[in-house]
C-alpha cells in the first residue's frame, strides 16, 4: 500500500492542496477524479518528488517514503500527461534506452520488451516513433512505464484522446497488472473509465478530498456516476 497523509501545497496565495490524504491498495485500480484545476496533477507531482509539498508524509506500507530518495522511488513507475518519446528512435530503441536507465540485465530487458510489445500490440518494425500513430505512441509510453515491473504505477490521463481499440488493449493490460498485485492509480476526466476499470475511487475538488472509497460506495451516492461526481465537486 502507498499512503499519503496530510498533503498541502500553496503557490503564492493559492492553496492548491489542502490536507490531502488517501491510499493506493495493492491489487486494486484507483481512479483519481476531479475537474480541471482540482489538484490531481499537483498531487501526483508531489508524490513523485517533482515538486516539494509544504506539509505531508508518504508511506510504503508502514515505511516512510521520501520521494527525493532514488532507491525508494524505484518502486514507482509513472506516465505523466503529455509524456514524450525519443521521436528519432524506433519503439524497441526507446524501450532499451529506458531499460539501461533502470539498469535491467540485458536478457531480462529483452524478455520484458517482447512480452509488453505482444500484450500491447506495439509495432516491432524499424520505423522511427515520429511516424507512429497517437495510439501507438500512447501504448509505447505505457510499455515504458511497465518495463521495470515496479510495485506501484501512477498514470495521468492515460486514455485521453485515443481510439476505442487502443483503449481496450490498454485497459486489458492494466487489469492484468492489477491481478498480478500491482497498485495502480490513474487520473481521468472520463467517467465511463471508472466503471470499466476502477475498484477504488478518489474525488478531489478545490484541493480537498471530497470522496474516497470503493466503486460500490461511489455508486451509492447516485446510480448515475456523472450525477454522483457532480454532487461531490460542486
Amino acid at each position: 500500500m502507498l499512503r499519503i497523509e496530510g498533503l498541502s501545497k500553496a503557490f503564492g496565495n493559492a492553496n492548491v492542496l489542502k490536507n490531502v490524504s488517501f491510499s493506493m491498495k495493492d491489487g486494486r485500480i484507483t481512479a483519481f477524479l476531479g475537474p480541471n484545476g482540482a489538484g490531481k496533477t499537483t498531487t501526483i507531482r508531489a508524490l513523485l518528488g517533482i515538486i516539494r509539498p509544504d506539509t505531508g508524509k508518504f508511506y510504503m506500507d508502514t515505511t516512510p517514503y521520501i520521494p527525493e530518495q532514488v532507491n525508494m522511488r524505484k518502486n514507482i513507475s509513472f506516465v505523466l500527461e503529455n509524456a514524450s518519446l525519443y521521436e528519432r528512435l524506433n519503439g524497441y530503441e526507446n524501450m532499451y534506452f529506458v531499460a539501461q536507465i533502470w539498469q535491467l540485465e540485458k536478457s531480462m530487458a529483452e524478455e520484458r520488451i517482447k512480452k509488453l510489445f505482444n500484450e500491447l500490440e506495439i509495432d516491432y518494425g524499424k520505423k522511427p516513433v515520429k511516424l507512429y500513430s497517437k495510439g501507438m505512441k500512447q501504448k509505447l509510453i505505457l510499455a515504458r512505464a511497465l518495463l521495470p515491473s515496479c510495485r506501484y504505477l501512477i498514470l495521468d490521463e492515460p486514455l485521453s484522446g485515443i481510439d476505442i481499440p487502443t483503449k481496450h488493449i490498454i485497459r486489458e493490460v492494466l487489469k492484468k497488472e492489477k491481478n498480478n498485485g500491482k497498485a495502480i492509480m490513474y487520473s481521468t476526466h472520463i467517467l465511463e473509465e471508472v466503471e470499466e476499470l476502477a475498484q477504488e475511487v478518489i474525488v478531489i475538488a478545490h484541493g480537498e478530498i471530497r470522496f474516497k472509497g470503493s466503486i460500490n460506495e461511489f455508486r451509492s451516492i447516485d446510480n448515475d456516476i456523472e450525477t454522483a461526481f457532480m454532487r461531490l465537486v460542486v
